[in-house]
């Protein structure tokens, strides 16, 4: 006799028109948006080739650049020395990470709203009172930082 597996599904609501339906908790885990139609995804625009898809990619690019940078480790330290080293949320001192509770990307959007890769944009970023903001920081395990992000 052959068993199928039953995965577990929750009500969500879909990232474009608001429905709700149910989805897979292995989709919930896995996607930061979900839709409950291809042509809600669609309208979406988040595929390849899309002014949306070209924004996260520029993204990407420069949320690399603002984290590699020396003025951001020294912020990461200090806000990891401020929280004695362990995660705010459940007291671990085990995989953290450093959570921006004003995101990089809300800073960006400031000072470079087109998101263009320009050494001079992402330095006035970088220069920001807000990037530097030891207060803006808070240490999670990774864990809790996924969840802080969903």
């Amino acid at each position: 006799m052959l068993f199928k597996k039953i995965e577990a599904k929750s009500i969500v609501k879909c990232s474009n028109c608001k429905k709700e339906f149910l989805a897979h908790q292995s989709r919930i885990n896995y996607y930061d948006n979900l839709f409950c139609s291809k042509k809600c995804y669609l309208k979406s625009g988040n595929f390849l080739g899309t002014q949306n898809f070209q924004t996260k990619e520029k993204w990407k690019k420069i949320r690399s650049k603002l984290a590699s940078n020396v003025k951001y480790l020294e912020w990461r330290k200090k806000v990891l020395e401020k929280d004695s080293y362990q995660c705010q949320k459940c007291g671990t001192k085990e995989k953290l990470r450093v959570h921006h509770l004003n995101t990089l990307l809300n800073i960006s959007k400031k000072y470079n709203p087109k998101f263009k890769i320009d050494d001079e944009l992402i330095q006035k970023t970088i220069n920001s009172k807000e990037f530097k903001d030891v207060n803006n920081g808070q240490t999670l395990c990774i864990s809790c930082h996924l969840k802080a992000h969903k």
